[in-house]
């Protein structure tokens, strides 16, 4: 029985397959590409034809699967090195190139096998280079957020000055998160050091919202609830000029006068930036005096 065009263009892709690889890694090393110019030939070579081996595979198959497989694998690897996602496709366009000279080359007079590998080619890249593309994405996403975290742990740093005094110097522009962030690390600071003073540095911060940096001197209300909660689960006082009466909109009541955890000496916070003075409330938010 005669063999297929489908089978005959399977046969002459695995039977070249090794001659294949070499001639794309060559023209890959020849495009002078930024990751591939200190690759060892012989991993990229090893590299590649693991590639196409996947293609290979999904050349046998109706819906590409290892192609796109092994590239969304390899973004991940490659988007945390700091590879150019263009790089890759680029490498990719190398060795479609190479197997598509090839079979018009070998089949010029039995065109079958060559249109089936065109077809098959334009199903395997598109499935690969939405893998790559997606696995790109969710690389850097999650590198983004890991260096947001550890810039946001390096701008709340509280640190002690004196027995009982903290200093905190804040930087760059704050928006709700930050604040938040800011009052967390202040109170926990507060709590471990047992202190009484919080100074601020504001000669960092260009510029404020003072409804956002003060939410307990705000009206009482889910808004200003969570300074004056915080206030008291950390350092079991109520906020100074709070009268009982605005204190209890608050979901935790806060202890009462007679409480052992109450202060005769109220907390002093303040804060520096150049000629200003602000007066802070014992949650680290500031109020403009």
């Amino acid at each position: 029985m005669e063999p297929t065009a489908a089978e005959r263009a399977i046969e002459y892709y695995r039977r070249r397959l090794d001659a294949l690889v070499l001639e794309s890694c060559e023209r890959v090393r020849a495009a002078d590409l930024p990751f591939y110019r200190a690759f060892p030939l012989a991993a990229m070579q090893a590299s590649v034809k693991r590639v196409f081996e996947a293609v290979a595979a999904d050349l046998e198959s109706d819906v590409p699967q290892a192609y796109p497989a092994i590239l969304s694998a390899l973004g991940v690897q490659r988007a945390s090195m700091g590879v150019s996602v263009t790089e890759i496709t680029a490498g990719m366009h190398f060795g479609f190139e190479v197997v598509s000279e090839a079979f018009a080359a070998d089949f010029a007079a039995d065109p079958d096998p060559m249109l089936f590998w065109e077809r098959k080619r334009g199903k395997i890249a598109y499935a690969g280079v939405a893998a790559l593309a997606d696995a790109y994405l969710v690389a850097r996403e999650a590198l983004i957020r890991t260096q947001a975290d550890e810039i946001l742990a390096l701008s709340t740093q509280v640190l002690p000055l004196h027995p009982g005094v903290l200093v905190c110097p804040l930087i760059g522009h704050f928006d709700r998160e930050r604040v938040e962030a800011v009052t967390t690390a202040v109170l926990a600071a507060v709590a471990r050091h047992r202190s009484r003073v919080v100074l601020f540095d504001l000669s960092g911060v260009p510029n404020m919202d003072v409804g956002m940096a003060d939410p307990c001197s705000a009206p009482p209300g889910p808004s200003s609830c969570w300074a004056r909660r915080r206030c008291w689960s950390a350092c079991g006082r109520r906020s100074p000029g709070r009268s009982p009466r605005s204190a209890s909109t608050s979901t935790s009541s806060p202890p009462s006068a007679t409480s052992p955890a109450a202060s005769p000496t109220p907390w002093r916070c303040s804060a520096s930036r150049s000629s200003t003075r602000d007066r802070i409330c014992p949650s680290g938010h500031a109020t403009r005096r």
